[in-house]
């Protein structure tokens, strides 16, 4: 299995445009799976650089709504229909196209949410929306709603989501992450952690029944916790004994205190037998 960064807040090639947002490239056989879209067109441009063809993706499984996440879906919406290719599976929560903002009293300071809502994609995707777990091709899963009962973190809430009612606080309920189950152990998807890394690593091992974790790889919502937090995350995957963290994008530089830490950018490429 193969992985390849697209858009990452970072770049490892001057050639590469950073933004802070989040796209990878999951290849396994025949499947090929973009993990979220970074938050701009910047996703064509880097694919392009690295001669990567986003017209061949097998699908699209998105992490939770949030635009720096979901910012790459019209330029990839507009690619596909150009090519005319059949509508591309997307995988995500029932909750991911809400409309939502950032807010000052009444003042709404930007949009929060995707670019894109469900009416919007229906042209160039087949959208698969799952609260539950869902499995699909042998060896994947997408964990649908996370719960956030065990640990502290993930019971906040970010910006409003706004409907017919008006505003209200945002738990981003629609947070989940992506799992492959490896020979080895899980190898683990995070697209911001909003839910909490712990609690999806948590329930990563519970859906799957796999105590094993391989790799736990994307945001890990670390950029703004206190010391105390990011201890108890540090001491939580020394006890797990995962093989590799690849933790970017919201991680922030708590990714430097954490036990097997391996970095990356736009531009990375890396492999698990």
């Amino acid at each position: 299995m193969r992985v390849t960064v697209l858009a990452e807040n970072h770049s490892l090639r001057p050639d590469l445009i950073a933004e802070a947002g989040l796209a990878l490239l999951i290849e396994d056989g025949e499947e090929r799976i973009l993990f979220d879209t970074g938050r701009s067109d910047a996703l064509l441009y880097n694919a392009s650089q690295m001669g990567v063809d986003l017209a061949t993706l097998s699908r699209v499984v998105l992490s939770h709504g949030h635009y720096d996440h979901s910012g790459g879906l019209p330029a990839l919406s507009r690619l596909l229909r150009e090519r005319a290719a059949a509508p591309l599976p997307l995988l995500a929560h029932p909750g991911a196209f809400r409309a939502r903002e950032a807010r000052l009293g009444p003042i709404t300071l930007r949009k929060l949410g995707s670019p894109l809502n469900e009416a919007d994609l229906q042209a160039s995707f087949e959208l698969q929306l799952h609260a539950e777990p869902h499995a699909f091709a042998d060896r994947y899963v997408f964990l649908g709603q996370i719960p956030r009962q065990r640990h502290a973190e993930g019971r906040g809430t970010l910006g409003r989501l706004l409907d017919a009612r008006g505003h209200r606080p945002d738990p981003v309920a629609d947070d989940s992450a992506l799992v492959y189950h490896s020979e080895q152990g899980l190898i683990i998807f995070s697209g911001c952690a909003h839910s909490g890394i712990r609690h999806i690593v948590d329930y990563a091992r519970e859906v799957c029944a796999e105590p094993r974790v391989r790799a736990v790889i994307g945001g890990f919502h670390l950029r703004s916790a206190n010391p105390w937090r990011v201890w108890q995350t540090r001491r939580y995957f020394q006890r797990l004994g995962a093989e590799r963290l690849h933790a970017c994008h919201c991680t922030g530089y708590a990714r430097h205190a954490l036990a097997g830490q391996q970095g990356i950018a736009a531009g990375s490429r890396f492999s698990f037998d």
